[in-house]
């Protein structure tokens, strides 16, 4: 089974899970969060700041190390087979750009499942959301 790290900011789905999604170690999730939002715009170097500690955030979960700059490209291929990516368009293409030199990136393809349902007082509720169909790789 394929194993492809989930560097979104929400738990795996139990699709993505059976598409061989893994998340993060709780704290590296906390972090990788911190790390992919923004409360103002950002300059290109903070963006390019976020990447390069994203991208440590991958080595950590693999080797369990905290790194500099150093370049794991070969240890992040040989230890998993993928990343999946999701977020502001303005973040995603560097982001993308450094891992492809890594590993495969990903993207969930995923389609809008609405339900419908009466509630005790007869209302009809709808909800929806999103539902996981396949992992998409993101084109060099």
């Amino acid at each position: 089974m394929k194993k492809v790290l989930n560097l979104t900011q929400h738990q795996a789905t139990q699709e993505q899970i059976k598409d061989g999604v893994i998340d993060l170690r709780p704290e590296l999730q906390r972090e990788l969060k911190h790390l992919l939002n923004f409360g103002v715009p950002p300059t290109t170097k903070e963006i390019m700041d976020r990447v390069n500690a994203i991208y440590r955030i991958v080595v950590e979960e693999i080797t369990g190390k905290r790194i500099g700059d150093e370049n794991y490209d070969k240890v992040i291929n040989e230890a998993i087979d993928g990343v999946m990516v999701g977020g502001a368009m303005w973040l995603i293409p560097a982001l993308v750009e450094d891992l492809q030199n890594a590993t495969t990136v990903y993207a969930s393809f995923s389609q809008r499942v609405s339900e419908e349902h009466v509630n005790e007082n007869g209302e009809v509720i709808k909800t929806s959301r999103f539902k996981h169909i396949k992992l998409v790789e993101i084109p060099l």
